[in-house]
C-alpha cells in the first residue's frame, strides 16, 4: 500500500467531496487533490474518468476509478485503520439517502438516528457521520434573515441583486426613495455614507456594493463562485471592479449636463470604456474568461444605463465599444441578470422628469 497512487478530483465547496476528504483523513491516506473549477469548465481528466455523469468527486486509486461510491474504496484501502461502518448496511443506505437539509429530514436524523448518542453510530465517528458532515457548513443558512436596502435604478444596488440571484439567496427588498427622503433604517444601518445599497444579514449591515458582493460570495460558498481561488486573478478582478465605479461620475456628467454641454461628456465615458474593453475583456465571453463573475457583476448595472447615456449624449456605445455591448447582451441571457436589472427606458424617463424639475430641459 505504500506505493499507492491516490488522486481526488474535487471542488472545494462540494459537500460530497468533503465526505471523501474526511474519509481519507480518517484513514491517514496521502493523496493528490486536483481542484475542479466546476462552475467554469470541466477538466479533460474529469471527463475521461467520469464520462457518464461528468461530476465530482472522483477518487482514482492506482488508475482504478471510484465514482460517487462515498467511502467503500477508502474503507478497503486501509481496512486496519478506523472502521467507518457502525450500522448495518441497510441502515447506512437509508441514512445516506436522508442526508438533505429540510426541516423534516433534520428532525428525523436528530430523533430517529442520532438520539442522545455523540455520533450516529454511537460512541464512534463513522459512516453516517461522514455522509452528513459536509452539509454542516450549510446548516443554519435556511434561517438567515437577509434584507436589501436599495433604490431601483441604482447600478450599485443592481450589483447586489445580481449576486444574491446568482447564489439563489432569498431576501426582503426594501425600496428607498432617494429622490424624496432616506428612511430611519437606512440612516441607522449606514450612518457614515447614508447611501444605498445596504445588505443586512441577520441584523448586521454590510455597506458599499462591491464589499457586499464579496461578502455574499464568501458567506454563500456552495454555489456559483464569483471570484476564483487564484490570488493574482482575484487581485486583478478587484482592480477592474473598482475601476468600473468611475462610470457613475462619467455618466452623471452626461445626464446632468445642459443641452449645450451634452457632447462634452461622450469622450469622458467612451475612453475609459474602451480601455476596459481592450485591457480587461478582450475576446473573452466574460471578464473572468468562460464564467460569469465579479467584474461582470461590477459593470452590468451600468449596462441598463447605456440607453440613457446614448439618448442624452446623442451617440452610440455599440459603435464605439461593440465588444462591451455584446458582453452586456450575453449577460442579459442570464436569469440572475435579466430579473435584477432595471428597465433602461424607465430609467431614462425618470431622469428626463428629474431634468425638467432641475430646469435642464
Amino acid at each position: 500500500m505504500e506505493n499507492d497512487e491516490v488522486i481526488l478530483l474535487d471542488y472545494w465547496a462540494s459537500m460530497y467531496g468533503m465526505r471523501l476528504r474526511v474519509a481519507l483523513a480518517e484513514k491517514e491516506i496521502e493523496y493528490e487533490f486536483k481542484e475542479e473549477e466546476f462552475f467554469i469548465t470541466k477538466s479533460p481528466l474529469l471527463l475521461k474518468m467520469n464520462p457518464i455523469h461528468k461530476k465530482i468527486p472522483v477518487l482514482i486509486h492506482n488508475e482504478n476509478l471510484f465514482v460517487n461510491l462515498l467511502l467503500q474504496s477508502s474503507t478497503s484501502m486501509k481496512s486496519g485503520r478506523t472502521k467507518l461502518h457502525c450500522y448495518p448496511p441497510i441502515l447506512m443506505r437509508e441514512h445516506k439517502l436522508s442526508s438533505g437539509l429540510t426541516t423534516l429530514t433534520r428532525r428525523l436524523l436528530e430523533e430517529a438516528a442520532l438520539g442522545d448518542e455523540p455520533y450516529f453510530g454511537g460512541e464512534i465517528f463513522g459512516f453516517v457521520d461522514i455522509a452528513l458532515i459536509g452539509f454542516y457548513s450549510c446548516i443554519g443558512m435556511e434561517n438567515d434573515e437577509v434584507i436589501l436596502l436599495d433604490f431601483w435604478p441604482s447600478m450599485f444596488g443592481m450589483r447586489v441583486r445580481v449576486a444574491l440571484a446568482e447564489k439563489g439567496v432569498e431576501y426582503e427588498y426594501k425600496e428607498e426613495d432617494l429622490f424624496t427622503s432616506k428612511s430611519p433604517l437606512l440612516l441607522k444601518m449606514n450612518p457614515v455614507h447614508k447611501k444605498i445599497p445596504v445588505l443586512i444579514h441577520n441584523g448586521k449591515p454590510v455597506c458599499e456594493s462591491l464589499v457586499a458582493v464579496e461578502y455574499i460570495d464568501e458567506i454563500w460558498k456552495d454555489k456559483a463562485p464569483l471570484l476564483t481561488s487564484d490570488p493574482y486573478e482575484r487581485a486583478q478582478a478587484r482592480f477592474w471592479a473598482a475601476y468600473t465605479d468611475k462610470f457613475n461620475d462619467f455618466g452623471r456628467r452626461i445626464w446632468t449636463a445642459t443641452r449645450e454641454e451634452f457632447g462634452g461628456g461622450k469622450k469622458d465615458l467612451i475612453d475609459p470604456l474602451k480601455l476596459l474593453e481592450e485591457s480587461a475583456l478582450g475576446d473573452k465571453p466574460y471578464f473572468g474568461g468562460e464564467g460569469f463573475g465579479f467584474v461582470d457583476i461590477a459593470l452590468i448595472g451600468f449596462y441598463s444605463w447605456f440607453y440613457t447615456y446614448e439618448t442624452f449624449g446623442n451617440f452610440s456605445i455599440e459603435a464605439e465599444c461593440p465588444k462591451i455591448v455584446a458582453w452586456g447582451n450575453r449577460c442579459m441571457q442570464r436569469e440572475s441578470v435579466s430579473k435584477s436589472l432595471a428597465d433602461p427606458h424607465k430609467i431614462c424617463e425618470v431622469l428626463l422628469e428629474f431634468r425638467k424639475k432641475q430646469g435642464l430641459e
